[in-house]
């Protein structure tokens, strides 16, 4: 057995070199292997002009480094093109809007199509319409105003006709659950309408259309790759052409089952290793960046014998601490629970409610396919850093999430006996361990989207090349389209999700 204070304390997670002096070999080698099947996240671009304004206020550093990093990118990719060229965007999930904000106001001054499916973050990036204002400077002689608002009085889902200019840059923010292909459509082409204003010149040419997403939450990613596959494959309208993304995906614990794989390249990379699927479990590790933690503390903040102390208060435990100790405690409490309300006991073609689980026997498991295990039912969900304070707090928290009443047979009440204390140092370690494949998983999931869009960019060039002089041909290059993968953000900034398909026609 690991013995919980050395093995965790040896482990070095501040720099790419493991600290091995009393680490098991075995364990050396697993972390080294690890690290070494990860994709680079050091950052490749570094703009040079993106550095934010110091006035802006309520922004935290993270994001105004993401925003004004991405804009700039965005800007100096799309640099070659001329004025009548230039393309209008399209922020999937804009959130607060601050990106799109950023990539209509000066100097980008594009034309920004702004989509959130939830109506008060859409409500909410329009109230702050003036997050890059100079507060120094009076409403009247604003250095942004020249950035039109379509309609920035009125409600989230209503958009008026705005006069098409080239010089200056526009917003509109909409509201749009982009369920399907279907619905990003209309929202762009309901856009690029409202904007023409009837204006019929120029309708021979389908403007040029960007989409961007910082931070796609879950399946939009996936959802906004398909829709380039289709839509490139789909002459069904001459109004818009998509010509290029920016995406950084974000929260693959959100994923479901039908985002991994995507494309051929993944698939037939398993092909002789077996089918590769990804479980919820695994998605939920793709979120980890142990190479970013901070667990570093100093020795009076430390109790012998144990990384954390039992009864040290919250606020003394760094934040990779406290994280852990949410995991550790959340598996306690699941060893406590009586064998009728264990997760594992709630397939997905067994209902958590089941009568027969009322009569099970403590040691009989019903199920043995962990596949088949509805991880999602009986949940927890998100409580106060307070309720981690110790062992018996957190489990009145839990009782009250949970729903349980007196009246269940187990101890729901008492602080961790030892043998539970020695479990716990085995758990926080445990744990730290599976997060070391947190970034292969992430690089698999990123890789595989990559490949999707490398292999929509080779159907393209086909079809164009078979069609090579035909009219839907003509302006267009027959070398075929860029594809990369880029590191745009760095992670020492806490911005951990920082890698960018990027696609440009």
């Amino acid at each position: 057995m690991i013995d919980g204070k050395s093995s965790f304390e040896r482990i070095n997670l501040h720099t790419t070199e493991i600290c091995s002096e009393g680490l098991p070999s075995d364990l050396e080698s697993f972390i080294r292997t690890a690290r070494s099947l990860g994709l680079p996240r050091h950052p490749f671009y570094i703009p040079n002009d993106s550095i934010p304004p110091d006035h802006v206020l309520r922004v935290s550093p993270k994001k105004l480094h993401e925003v004004f990093t991405m804009s700039s990118y965005v800007a100096s990719l799309f640099a070659d093109l001329n004025q009548d060229q230039k393309p209008w965007i399209v922020d999937v999930g804009a959130g607060q809007g601050y990106l799109s904000r950023s990539l209509s106001a000066p100097p980008n001054n594009f034309h920004v199509l702004a989509l959130d499916s939830n109506d008060n973050q859409t409500a909410g990036a329009i109230s702050r319409r003036d997050w890059l204002d100079d507060p120094k400077e009076t409403r009247s002689s604003n250095n942004h105003s020249n950035l039109v608002d379509d309609n920035p009085n009125d409600s989230p889902n209503e958009s008026g006709g705005v006069s098409i200019s080239e010089a200056t840059g526009s917003l509109t923010h909409r509201t749009v659950h982009i369920g399907d292909n279907d619905s990003l459509f209309k929202g762009i082409k309901q856009w690029i309408d409202d904007r023409r204003c009837g204006d019929v010149s120029g309708l021979d040419t389908p403007i040029p259309i960007v989409l961007v997403g910082l931070h796609c939450c879950g399946d939009l990613t996936p959802s906004v790759l398909r829709f380039i596959r289709q839509y490139r494959r789909n002459d069904r309208q001459t109004s818009f052409r998509v010509i290029g993304c920016v995406i950084v995906g974000c929260c693959y614990n959100m994923c479901g089952p039908s985002s991994f794989h995507l494309s051929q390249n993944m698939t037939s990379a398993f092909s002789t290793t077996g089918s590769l699927s990804l479980e919820t479990q695994h998605l939920h590790l793709a979120t980890q960046s142990p190479s970013t933690w901070d667990i570093t503390t100093s020795v009076d903040r430390n109790p012998p014998g144990s990384p954390f102390s039992f009864d040290r208060r919250v606020a003394e435990l760094s934040p990779t601490a406290l994280a852990i100790r949410k995991v550790a405690y959340r598996a306690l409490l699941a060893r406590r629970l009586p064998l009728s309300l264990r997760v594992e006991n709630a397939s997905r073609s067994t209902p958590a409610d089941n009568s027969e689980l009322g009569t099970m026997k403590e040691g009989f498991s019903t199920v043995n396919n962990l596949r088949d295990i509805d991880w999602r039912s009986k949940r927890i969900g998100r409580l106060a850093n307070s309720a981690y304070v110790d062992f018996p707090t957190y489990l009145g928290q839990a009782k009250r999430k949970l729903k349980l009443d007196a009246e269940v047979n187990c101890d729901l009440n008492s602080d961790l006996n030892v043998e539970e204390q020695g479990l716990c140092k085995v758990l926080e370690v445990f744990h730290v361990l599976r997060c070391f494949l947190g970034p292969v998983i992430e690089s698999l999931i990123v890789l595989d989207r990559y490949w999707f869009l490398e292999e929509t960019a080779e159907q393209d060039l086909v079809a164009e090349t078979n069609n090579r002089g035909a009219e839907s041909s003509e302006g267009r290059g027959t070398d075929g389209s860029m594809v990369q993968l880029v590191n745009l953000f760095d992670q020492s900034t806490g911005s951990l999700r920082n890698m960018a398909l990027i696609w440009k026609e």
